[in-house]
């Protein structure tokens, strides 16, 4: 019985001090919005440029007066399109900008 005791206790002991020796990853994960900041304005300036030249491809957008406005990987799209067809491929496109975070288009009305 006195070894069974003495088995349980260096069970507990062990357990105690691997418990201690384990602790939480306290480092909060990842997100846009941290990602973001972490960007340089380079990226933006590249970002831009890649969202003009896609929304610029698309013959549904030709003629279309969209301003473009890029900070922290966020697209902002404003300006007046002929339809809500245009609108909804305009946000597409910028979506599918490869780096791109997140699109507004608040501001983008269709007539």
């Amino acid at each position: 019985m006195k070894l069974n005791g003495i088995v349980a206790l260096m069970a507990i002991s062990s357990l105690g001090v691997l418990m201690g020796c384990v602790k939480p990853d306290d480092t909060p994960a990842p997100t846009a919005q941290s990602e973001a900041a972490a960007r340089p304005a380079a990226s933006d300036d590249k970002l831009l440029a890649s969202v003009r030249e896609t929304l610029a491809a698309e013959p549904l957008l030709k003629g279309e007066k969209i301003e473009v406005t890029v900070k922290d990987g966020t697209v902002a799209l404003s300006g007046t399109v002929a339809t809500g067809a245009a609108k909804m491929k305009a946000e597409d496109l910028a979506r599918s900008v490869p780096e791109v975070f997140g699109v507004d288009a608040e501001k983008l009305f269709s007539k």
